[in-house]
């Protein structure tokens, strides 16, 4: 209210001492020059200027102009301020109130304000804003907000770089920028940042966990975790040294474990089998750490193997341990345990014919290792035994190979009969085509006992051991399967070339062919032509051919000779008249006539031109087109008829199909029509461009000039008002539609206004804020003396 009504003041003292002029201009003396009937040259108007009724930016009727009103004296008079220009009244606060009476309020001294949603007073760059006189709730006066759903992004925000990836930024790898860029958080204070050295572990939003690590980022390691003895397990038995030191730590360190119940740790000395819970072993040690040696071990009988084939001597004394003592085994089972010997006999040993007991089982030489096709023979034990083959077998009696009698033609099999071979042995049978018992093979005739396969038509000859057969004369074939010789098709007949040859069992016969005459192996042509045996039409010709005849139809007709109909050239198109005359058919030929409209022979026929030889009746405002065989009218451009009978002039304007700019102004001409651009456009009529009217500069130079079509506007510049034909600088100090901050000046330039801090504040004008000149040490208190800032000072 204060700033309001400073500018109400400043207004009326304006209005009461100074004048409005014709031009729109306002000066503290009359204008002469513009007003040009103030002969008597008065230079002020007489009185003060309206005020309460009449304030300049409110709407409370129209401003009163200093004019001459009588030719002599000057006044304050009301002019019709919506139609003079310059004269209107204006928009000068920024109060809800249309000032103007224009309908729009506060319009040009508003300021434009943008959404902030995450308050972080940057507003949405994709928002149009809100012209208001004050920001609404949650609304800023910049738009520079790259994204306004995070209040972490907007211009100037510093952002981190996050590697590891655990949501907490390296605080000295900073950022500058709007919106966050990619690996980078809005959270510093990460003191590992290393993805490959456990930097995902270790950030202020962890907990602390035994690792070694400085987990949490509060500069101590494994702080607030239990921590426990751990003892050296060299062994890696799971059991620590009784005799070590323990370490303590939070957790096992390597080779480390939570026990020392080891009883030997050493790993060089057996240890890894020495531990609690070990296994008791027959070994002089004690394993299982109870200070006990090989206690609950078993001990056993051992019986000596003096020949090392794994089998105790039956007759030795045994020796009884927990371990095995060399040389000795678990059985007693050896039947000869001398070395040397001894090694091959044994139980399970191979028995071989050698005369002794090898496997133990008390025989000798029972089933020995000789040939399946041999037998040990030891001759009652009157000889050393050996091995011998089978009767049909040859060998040593340990590798026997049947004797192969057929080969060595030691058989006694006939030659009429097969030899096979068969282990120790050979057998005989007779031949196919012999009968006998291999030995003695006797011949058979196939012949003569049916068993041959001859055909029927074949004669079956004996041979030895077999047959032969041979096809009948008149056949052919391989004596099995015979077919009858075809002598037609085979061409070893002896009919003659005009006969037909018809095959016959074993033989043929021959017949003259139709037209032809004689016994077959002779034949002659018949003439049916000159014996009148043809059946050609009474309108063809017989022409003979070698064996037969033709007919063909004489000229005009047409058929197969046999039957002939006169031909129809005009429906089939074969005549020779011209495209444009009619043919007629008569019998065995046809004529042509030229058609109406054509002149000629009927064979060529030529166009009559009906309009140049005058013979048309086109209308006299219609042209005359001549067609071939007649002719065609149409009424002349601009005319609309039959072309005969009527031709009436067309009113292209009215009908619309006039070709005028849509700029210009078409008027009807007797059979045509003429085009002219309209004001403010110009051209031939059928193409109009619109005239620029800025191009004059007829608008103030503090207003700009919009040209549209076929005409122009002006309008005065920001930190202007008027007509735009004239334009007064706006006081933007004086009507307060500055935005100068309280604490700064404001100073009214020509279209526009500067703010400028007052002493005491620093920043743009816009925004001041307080200097502290104590922390400055711009203060001149003395050394001795304490300095508290002031606003402003």
């Amino acid at each position: 209210m204060v700033k309001r009504s400073l500018a109400i003041s400043l207004v009326l003292a304006l209005l009461a001492t100074g004048c409005w002029e014709d031009d729109g201009s306002w000066s503290d003396t009359v204008n002469n020059t513009n007003n040009v009937n103030n002969t008597n040259n008065v230079t002020t108007c007489t009185g003060d200027a309206p005020n309460a009724d009449n304030q300049v930016g409110i709407c409370m009727g129209a401003k009163k102009i200093c004019v001459t009103v009588d030719g002599t004296n000057v006044d304050w008079v009301e002019p019709d301020y919506t139609s003079i220009n310059g004269y209107e009244a204006v928009e000068v606060s920024c109060d809800g109130i249309d000032n103007n009476c224009d309908g729009d309020t506060d319009e040009g001294v508003t300021t434009t304000f943008y959404p902030d949603a995450d308050g972080d007073s940057f507003g949405d760059s994709a928002s149009e804003g809100v012209e208001a006189c004050t920001a609404p709730l949650n609304y800023v006066t910049n738009n520079g907000d790259c994204n306004d759903d995070n209040e972490f992004e907007f211009p100037g925000a510093e952002f981190y770089r996050d590697r590891d990836g655990d949501g907490y930024g390296d605080p000295d790898s900073v950022t500058i920028a709007c919106s966050l860029p990619a690996g980078h958080v809005t959270i510093a204070g990460d003191c590992n940042d290393d993805p490959n050295a456990d930097g995902a572990l270790m950030n202020p939003g962890e907990s602390e966990i035994c690792d070694g690590l400085d987990n949490d980022c509060n500069d101590q390691i494994d702080d607030g975790i239990p921590t426990f003895f751990w003892y050296p397990d060299a062994d890696l038995d799971g059991y620590g040294d009784a005799l070590a030191a323990p370490v303590v730590n939070c957790q096992a360190p390597a080779g480390y474990v939570d026990n020392n119940d080891d009883c030997n740790d050493d790993p060089l000395n057996g240890g890894i089998y020495v531990y609690p819970s070990a296994p008791e072993l027959c070994d002089g040690v004690d394993n299982d750490c109870n200070s006990l040696i090989d206690d609950d071990v078993s001990f056993v009988d051992w019986y000596p193997d003096l020949d090392g084939d794994g089998y105790g001597d039956m007759t030795a004394t045994p020796v009884s341990d927990c371990s095995q003592p060399a040389n000795h085994v678990l059985n007693n089972t050896d039947c000869n345990d001398l070395p040397g010997s001894g090694a091959n006999i044994h139980p399970g040993a191979l028995e071989v014919c050698d005369g002794l007991d090898n496997d133990c089982n008390s025989s000798i030489d029972a089933g020995a290792a000789c040939s399946t096709d041999g037998y040990c023979d030891d001759n009652g034990g009157n000889v050393v035994a050996h091995c011998l083959c089978n009767t049909g077998f040859t060998g040593d009696g340990f590798t026997c190979t049947d004797i192969d009698e057929c080969g060595d033609m030691t058989d006694n099999c006939s030659d009429n009969a097969t030899c096979t071979n068969t282990p120790g042995s050979f057998t005989c049978a007779c031949n196919a085509g012999y009968t006998g018992n291999g030995v003695n093979c006797t011949d058979n005739n196939e012949c003569t006992d049916g068993s041959n396969t001859c055909d029927s038509n074949a004669t079956c000859t004996n041979t030895a051991g077999s047959y032969t057969c041979a096809c009948n004369a008149g056949y052919t074939g391989d004596g099995y399967s015979c077919t009858d010789i075809d002598e037609c098709d085979l061409g070893t007949d002896n009919c003659n070339t005009n006969a037909t040859c018809t095959n016959t069992i074993g033989g043929f016969t021959c017949a003259c062919n139709p037209g032809y005459t004689g016994t077959g192996v002779t034949c002659t042509d018949e003439n049916e032509c000159t014996l009148g045996t043809d059946n050609c039409d009474a309108n063809a010709t017989c022409t003979n051919t070698a064996g037969s005849f033709t007919c063909a139809c004489n000229s005009g007709y047409e058929g197969d000779g046999v039957t002939c109909s006169d031909i129809d050239e005009c429906a089939l198109g074969t005549d020779t008249c011209d495209a444009n005359a009619t043919c007629t058919n008569t019998v065995g030929s046809y004529t042509c006539a030229c058609n109406s409209g054509f002149s000629g022979t009927g064979f060529t026929c030529t166009d009559v031109n009906e309009c140049t030889m005058h013979l048309d009746n086109c209308h006299d405002d219609a042209t005359c087109t001549n067609t071939p065989g007649s002719f065609s009218c149409a009424c002349n451009t601009g005319y609309e008829g039959d072309g005969v009978t009527t031709c009436t002039d067309l009113n292209e304007c009215a009908l619309g199909t006039d070709t005028c700019d849509a700029n210009a102004t078409c008027t009807n001409t007797v059979g045509g029509f003429n085009c002219a651009c309209n004001s403010g456009y110009s051209g031939d009529g059928f193409t109009c461009n619109d005239i620029n009217e800025c191009a004059a500069d007829p608008c103030s130079v503090n207003a700009t000039c919009t040209n549209t079509p076929g005409s122009y506007s002006c309008a005065c510049n920001p930190g202007y008002f008027g007509s735009g034909v004239s334009c007064a600088d706006i006081n933007e100090c004086a009507s307060g539609t500055d935005n100068c901050n309280v604490n700064a000046t404001c100073v009214n330039t020509t279209g526009s206004f500067t703010c400028t801090c007052n002493a005491g504040y620093t920043g743009d004008g816009v925004i001041c804020n307080d200097q502290d000149e104590c922390l400055l040490n711009l203060d001149n208190c003395h050394a001795n003396a304490t300095c508290s800032n002031t606003l402003g000072g």
